[in-house]
């Protein structure tokens, strides 16, 4: 959606917003392979002339540079999603509740552990990769890197008492520091799973 008001200063954007912005602005530019020149045909000399048809050369150029990295990009974001995914299979076992209570999730994340409760915590990483920085999260961290490192039955009591028990660590929301305490205690757990 373009901005519907200037509010006059810095607006800073997440990944996938920026990227956004970037390929609207530049790429869209670059790969526009009818650029025609400012000035008229009669009002150039022979050297601007060749000058221009150098340039719009280089537009051809880059367009085509452009589409084989849009396409390279295309591939790489794919074997990623596949990499992600193999990797979430691989390291995370889930739990189940024969009472349908919810899960004690750690997600894990650039040097910060988020602990949170959700009855499905894959798909609550997913909305927080997908989310960007536009979630309660320590500033510019990639979301997109986050993995749920385990988890541990328990509802809301538990997440309280663990967000207590971690209290001097707390950065923002249920974003903390990885210290030492923090991380014995995910080992244990990822011990007692295994």
């Amino acid at each position: 959606m373009p901005a519907t008001q200037d509010i006059g200063g810095v607006v800073y954007l997440c990944r996938f917003h920026y990227k956004t912005a970037y390929n609207n602005v530049y790429f869209n530019v670059i790969s526009d392979k009818n650029i025609h020149p400012v000035f008229d045909d009669d009002e150039l000399d022979a050297t601007e002339k060749t000058e221009v048809v150098m340039f719009q050369e280089t537009i051809k150029n880059l367009a085509s540079t452009v589409d084989e990295l849009r396409h390279q990009n295309s591939k790489l974001e794919d074997e990623l999603y596949e990499i992600k995914s193999s990797k979430l299979t691989n390291t995370y076992r889930p739990k189940t509740s024969s009472t349908g209570e919810q899960l004690v999730y750690f997600i894990r994340c650039e040097g910060f552990v988020k602990i949170g409760i959700s009855r499905n915590p894959e798909k609550r990483l997913l909305n927080l990769q997908r989310s960007g920085n536009g979630t309660l999260a320590p500033p510019r961290i990639d979301l997109t890197t986050a993995e749920i490192v385990t988890t541990e039955l328990g509802g809301r009591a538990k997440e309280s008492e663990l967000h207590g028990v971690f209290a001097s660590l707390r950065i923002v929301g249920e974003w903390f520091r990885e210290a030492s305490e923090l991380t014995e205690y995910i080992d244990g757990l990822i011990a007692k799973s295994a």
